[in-house]
């Protein structure tokens, strides 16, 4: 087998591969293996059991013909990649040239490659320091929040107020005719006019009284998920059944003790104006860290090949789907839900597919340019916060890591590694309005 290549555009390249006829011949030896048997029989044999030769000599030279391409394809498709030292991006578009008389093949193909990247300014960027400082109000805020966590829910003598736990009894119906997931008993539904149910229906469930029915009056909307029920007005007969209100622990040093560590207000208060800090610390350097980085990229030149977006876009896709598949729907049921379409929502990733393929296509120049290797150290404290959030040891755990583990997470201490150089390298401005 032999390969030459040639640009054909931006980013894009033809292969032609000439497969000698011996490697062809070989590839329709493997295709007759596998396909004989579907074959009927050919006179004086049976079925499965005629020579290659007889085969094609019965049913034409060309019959196996794609079955044959296919077996020399991949190998020496990725062989003539390797030898022209090409990083191709896509799959290629294949087109058969010609096959000699001696049986010679030959083909193109024509495939994107890895754009070429030109590196702006990487190093000595500037960049605004961001300090953010703790305030009163949001360490009394996150007070408030554990104050919440530690309440009760106790009978309420009154009418249903905002926030309020009910239990109620409701029968829905269209024109008088009950619909599929209309009707419940004893259904809990909390913090009342939080917006849990259809728009309309909590805020008249207020004021109602325990064991007090009444019609709520509701109209279903347009873009509704069951189509049946879209645009439609919907009476549901709602019965109180039980009515229960947040009853708060008295905010002191026994609440304290109660929910931490420390024996009075004052050292919880300090504690959790600590651990705001540190958090609200991580978010400034994140953030001078992300804004390093993007001008770093905004500063390169690249011609990025729609289908590097597009895939990227794939992956948006299929990450969405997993997550959405714990909550017991795909991608097409959601999209369905919100109005939309796969052909919008691919639209509308394509700015942050963009972006991400540039990011990485940018980083990875800069580990070339820097020689920047996966740290032995990063890479270790990296693999013992995986082991402990699995509950092993360090060791056990990374015997456990396949080539193809080991290779993903040197991937990411890469691009954390890469990332940190462009932040340590960059110049710190102080910011004109400290937050």
């Amino acid at each position: 087998m032999s390969s030459t290549y040639e640009k054909t555009g931006n980013n894009l390249v033809k292969l032609t591969i000439t497969v000698s006829p011996e490697e062809f011949h070989e590839g329709k030896v493997k295709a007759y293996a596998k396909k004989k048997n579907k074959f009927a029989a050919i006179p004086g044999f049976r079925k499965g059991k005629a020579p290659l030769k007889v085969f094609e000599t019965y049913y034409g030279e060309n019959a196996l013909f794609e079955d044959a391409f296919e077996e020399v394809f991949p190998a020496t498709y990725q062989k003539a990649v390797t030898e022209n030292d090409i990083k191709v991006v896509d799959r290629p578009s294949v087109d058969i040239e010609s096959v000699g008389d001696d049986g010679t093949l030959v083909y193109t193909a024509e495939v994107y490659v890895m754009p070429e990247v030109k590196l702006g300014q990487y190093k000595g960027i500037e960049i605004e320091e961001k300090v953010y400082n703790v305030s009163e109000e949001e360490v009394n805020k996150e007070l408030e929040a554990e104050l919440n966590k530690a309440a009760r829910w106790v009978e309420a003598d009154r009418a249903v107020q905002s926030g309020d736990n009910i239990i109620l009894d409701f029968k829905g119906s269209i024109d008088g005719v009950p619909f599929e997931g209309g009707t419940a008993e004893d259904y809990m539904l909390e913090d009342v006019g939080s917006g849990k149910f259809i728009e309309g229906f909590e805020p008249q469930l207020i004021g109602m009284k325990k064991d007090e029915t009444k019609d709520v009056v509701v109209t279903f909307p347009e873009e509704y998920g069951a189509k049946e029920l879209a645009g439609k007005e919907a009476v549901f007969v709602c019965t109180i059944k039980d009515v229960k209100e947040k009853e708060l622990p008295k905010l002191d040093d026994e609440f304290a003790k109660d929910v931490s560590e420390f024996d009075t207000l004052d050292e919880f208060k300090e504690d959790i104006k600590k651990k705001l800090q540190e958090d609200a610390d991580k978010k400034a350097f994140n953030n001078m860290l992300d804004e390093a980085v993007e001008k770093a990229v905004a500063n390169a030149e690249i011609d990025i090949p729609d289908c590097m977006v597009e895939r990227q876009i794939d992956y948006i896709v299929e990450d969405m789907n997993y997550r959405l598949s714990f909550q017991g729907i795909n991608v097409e049921t959601y999209l369905q839900y919100t109005g939309s379409t796969m052909e919008a929502f691919r639209d509308e990733c394509k700015k942050s597919a963009y972006d991400k393929v540039k990011t990485q296509l940018v980083l990875d120049k800069i580990i070339e340019e820097e020689d920047i290797k996966p740290a032995e150290e990063i890479m270790n404290k990296e693999i013992e916060a995986m082991a402990k959030i699995y509950g092993k040891d360090f060791e056990s755990f990374k015997d456990t890591m396949s080539d193809e583990d080991m290779g993903y997470l040197e991937s990411t201490v890469l691009y954390k590694t890469a990332t940190q150089f462009i932040y340590d390298n960059a110049k710190k401005v102080k910011a004109k309005n400290p937050a």
